[in-house]
């Protein structure tokens, strides 16, 4: 992962948290959606340093991470994997290292679940399970039927992949190894913009 530009920041002195936000250029394909959403419910959940849902969730509250999660900003032609979390700004409460929370947030899209490059299989196919399974439930509801017939309509190359039938049809050739190849390319081995919301100076950071 490598900085495009120097990191941006909205200044804000009235906000007591800090909001970061990493964007990671990638090239629009329906499959996009569907692997960045893997990516969310495994990253955000456990990291190579905690392995363990339980244990990952202590050292969210230990370190003060209010919340983190990964997401697809799509584009006709160019769209975005946006890493997203909040902190604490500094000095707010006693004993708070703001330099080792902003490390562990940064670690957990550096550093995740991965082993002779594949994902933990036990975890992968624990949350793809989930995503497959909530689809088959979802399409199963009249109301999701005729949305499933509307995006239809208005997206027809599914940049948005809203469609539930397509996506459990894409979600069952994603392997561990295929999504390890799709976060080395498109977050590990990109370069990504960074913006900064909230009162913070952006210097004393590691980038």
């Amino acid at each position: 992962m490598k900085l495009s530009t120097e990191p941006k920041l909205i200044y804000n002195k009235n906000k007591e948290t800090i909001d970061f936000c990493f964007y990671f250029p990638i090239k629009t394909e329906y499959k996009n959606i569907h692997y960045v959403r893997l990516l969310d419910y495994i990253l955000s959940t456990t990291s190579n340093n905690y392995p363990d849902s339980s244990e990952f969730e202590k050292a969210k509250k230990q370190k003060l991470l209010i919340s983190n999660s990964i997401y697809l900003i799509p584009n006709e032609e160019t769209s975005f994997i946006a890493y997203l979390f909040t902190i604490p700004k500094e000095n707010i409460l006693k004993d708070y290292n703001i330099d080792e929370t902003f490390e562990f947030a940064i670690s957990l899209i550096t550093n995740p679940y991965i082993k002779n490059n594949r994902f933990n299989e036990n975890k992968f196919y624990y949350e793809k399970n989930y995503f497959v399974e909530r689809n088959r439930l979802v399409m199963d509801d009249i109301t999701n039927k005729m949305n499933e017939e509307f995006y239809s309509i208005i997206d027809k190359k599914e940049y948005l992949g809203c469609s539930y039938l397509n996506s459990t049809k894409t979600l069952e050739n994603i392997t561990p190894e295929s999504l390890y190849e799709f976060y080395k390319k498109n977050i590990k081995e990109n370069k990504c913009l960074v913006y900064a919301y909230g009162n913070i100076k952006l210097k004393k950071f590691i980038w």
